[in-house]
């Protein structure tokens, strides 16, 4: 081979990478500038504002109304009916002059109200419990009477003015304390009242004691004249007198009251 078209040939291939390397980054280049140019030319799209916020009217109070009255016809006819007034409650009273009575007593419906007791001397308790009605609340009230239990009352009372009577008797000639016949007194006032119907019966047994307690005072003052009795007995007895004197006192108002 000639030496020199060798050495000619080895100089041109020297340049050919060269100039293709240096066409490709021009048109690189072009294609760039050119899409640069375009997206410059391009008119930027406006850019829509915010919405404005949206507002919700707060919701109306709700009012509840009741529905208007039927108005009533003026022919109608209106109706008052009152309604009956209950019945006034009756009570019965009675005493008793010592504790174990009261067991008995409460069995019988009897309710425990007062007490009083004087300076030295034996308690006396008052009871109460509804009137009854012979008719209506105790039916067999009226064969009662007939009964067991009304014969033994009867002979209860028999036997306690049998120890009233006796016991006057002893005190007037000084072998018996005059102080104890007021409490056997008292006693048969008692077992009286229990057995008694009507109010009156009741009054009139409260005036038989009064008296007979009137009596056993006058005993207890020449009593203690004679230094048989102590100022203790004759004051006993007249506090048994003044309670029968408030007792007739109530029954008395309440007969005038009914």
């Amino acid at each position: 081979m000639n030496p020199v078209y060798e050495t000619e040939s080895r100089s041109s291939n020297r340049w050919v990478v060269p100039k293709t390397w240096a066409f490709g980054v021009f048109l690189a280049l072009s294609f760039c500038g050119m899409a640069v140019a375009q997206a410059a030319v391009q008119p930027t799209p406006p850019v829509a504002p915010p919405h404005p916020p949206i507002v919700v009217p707060s919701a109306a109070p709700i009012r509840l109304t009741q529905p208007a009255p039927i108005a009533a016809s003026p022919d109608a006819a209106v109706v008052t009916m009152a309604a009956p007034a209950p019945p006034a409650m009756k009570w019965e009273y009675k005493f008793a002059g010592n504790r174990q009575q009261l067991a008995e007593l409460g069995k019988e419906s009897w309710e425990l109200v007062a007490v009083t007791q004087p300076v030295n001397g034996a308690p006396t308790f008052y009871l109460k419990r509804p009137l009854r009605d012979d008719a209506a609340a105790d039916p067999n009230r009226g064969e009662e009477r007939n009964s067991r239990q009304s014969e033994l009352r009867q002979e209860r009372i028999a036997a306690l003015k049998a120890v009233v009577e006796l016991g006057v008797k002893l005190a007037t000639v000084g072998h018996f304390e005059i102080r104890d016949v007021s409490e056997a007194r008292m006693t048969l006032l008692n077992a009286e009242l229990d057995v008694a119907d009507k109010e009156s019966d009741r009054i009139a047994l409260y005036k038989e004691a009064l008296d007979s307690l009137k009596q056993y005072e006058e005993l207890a003052k020449a009593a203690k004249e004679a230094a048989r009795a102590t100022e203790l007995d004759k004051l006993a007895i007249k506090a048994r007198r003044l309670e029968v004197e408030i007792l007739l006192e109530q029954a008395t108002m309440k007969t005038a009251k009914g």
